[in-house]
């Protein structure tokens, strides 16, 4: 795989699925492979959960992307680390950027506390906007993005 890898990981309350991603020569987005996990709701399951959920989808998915089996930091390395900053320049990061959206993640506070966190994990900095961590229904809202149209109201419903 030679192109950037992006992957989107949506974070619910039954499943993990992570999507990864890149651009084609045309400059098409492409998907590349999938993973899932169990379930991963950040208020439900706390910070280990979900967090082991993220690695399990992503681990999975990345494996397939590049053929080869990967893996990412231990869980436990990650919240038991004082200087993350440390432990993410000693990985090897193979992805550009990221993009969470996470059931349970309501509160800036969450985002704060999940940010440094996911960024060891995934590897990928806090910098330039490459890691987003936000509610799961911001996912389902993406479309409304490429529109041609210009719209004002939207309804997302998740059941």
């Amino acid at each position: 795989m030679s192109g950037k890898l992006h992957i989107c990981v949506d974070c619910g309350g039954s499943k993990t699925s992570a999507v990864i991603s890149t651009v084609s020569r045309e400059g098409e987005s492409v998907v590349v492979a999938r993973g899932v996990a169990g379930p991963s709701n950040y208020k439900d399951n706390g910070v280990h959960t979900f967090l082991n959920a993220i690695r399990t989808a992503t681990q999975s998915a990345l494996s397939k992307a590049l053929g080869s089996s990967i893996e990412l930091p231990a869980i436990d390395e990650i919240i038991n680390k004082e200087n993350k900053a440390n432990l993410r320049s000693q990985e090897k990061s193979h992805l550009f950027s990221a993009w969470i959206g996470a059931s349970g993640v309501d509160a800036a506070q969450d985002i704060r506390t999940l940010e440094p966190l996911l960024s060891c994990l995934l590897g990928v900095p806090l910098e330039s906007q490459r890691l987003v961590v936000a509610n799961d229904s911001f996912i389902l809202c993406s479309p409304l993005l490429s529109c041609d149209e210009p719209i004002e109201n939207a309804i997302v419903a998740i059941a």
